[in-house]
């Protein structure tokens, strides 16, 4: 249920929208890490802050006061889904919060609702998607580079390593936490394992993006194939480019392999399978 629907639902004509700024200007992690509505309920101009990302509950009661000061006016965290831990401890911290059709807790304006508890679901991982995978091998290599004096890795900043939006990265570090090598922590992700373990508890997980093969001849190749096509350099081949990877052996042109997308392969011609 989206928050205005909730909120007419609860307060029928007491609500409406309003255009409420802040007295000074916000602070890069508050303006970007929420998206912020306003309303007025029942003549109590209300902020309501949807995090961007997932926070704990200790870190949203701290950016819930900060947008209250700055806004002049009571500021409730919009959260979409929440488990039993996350309310208690927003509950035990005092902290305003929302859930659309499940709960509004705001005792600063007067409201407790506790309609039910919509409990988020464990997730469970047969395989990890290709974006999961992608981030999964970045920080393969990255991890400690990534990783200062023990903190957390923020989502903004993975993404703007791997150039995957901020959904694909949480959806991928919630992958991650199932199958036990990581956990959330404000806002990032903060690693269980060490590198060996890393690749070992992962592996049954990944999945191979090649959906077929197929080879050509030398002469199919050279008339109809290299001019014509933006070949991407894909298997052992393409690993020897990279610095970390060691190997004098000399790769022949039969052992060339290149990849195309799905778009590509149809018009492709091939001889063999």
């Amino acid at each position: 249920m989206e928050l205005a629907e909730y909120l007419k639902k609860i307060f029928g004509e007491g609500v409406k929208s309003a255009n409420l700024a802040p007295a000074v200007p916000l602070p890069f992690y508050l303006k970007e890490g929420y998206e912020l509505s306003s309303w007025v309920i029942h003549g109590v101009l209300t902020l309501f802050a949807k995090p961007s990302e997932r926070k704990t509950p200790a870190t949203l009661k701290t950016h819930a006061a900060q947008l209250s000061k700055a806004f002049g006016s009571p500021c409730i965290i919009y959260l979409e889904e929440i488990d039993p831990q996350e309310k208690k401890r927003l509950f035990d911290n005092g902290t305003s919060f929302i859930v659309p059709g499940v709960i509004f807790f705001a005792p600063g304006i007067g409201v407790s609702i506790n309609e039910r508890i919509k409990e988020v679901k464990k997730l469970t991982v047969e395989k990890l998607t290709p974006l999961s995978q992608v981030l999964y091998l970045y920080l393969l290599y990255n991890r400690n580079r990534l990783t200062k004096n023990n903190t957390p890795i923020s989502y903004s900043l993975l993404s703007k390593e791997t150039g995957l939006n901020t959904m694909a990265v949480k959806r991928a570090i919630d992958a991650f936490a199932s199958v036990g090598i990581a956990k959330l922590a404000d806002g990032g992700v903060r690693f269980l394992v060490g590198r060996e373990e890393y690749i070992e508890k992962v592996l049954p997980y990944l999945d191979t993006p090649v959906k077929e093969r197929f080879f050509v001849t030398a002469n199919v190749y050279n008339k109809y194939i290299r001019d014509n096509y933006d070949l991407v350099g894909a298997g052992i081949a393409a690993l020897q480019e990279a610095p970390y990877i060691s190997d004098n052996r000399r790769i022949t042109g039969s052992e060339q392999v290149y990849a195309l997308d799905r778009k590509r392969r149809r018009p492709c011609p091939n001889t063999l399978r």
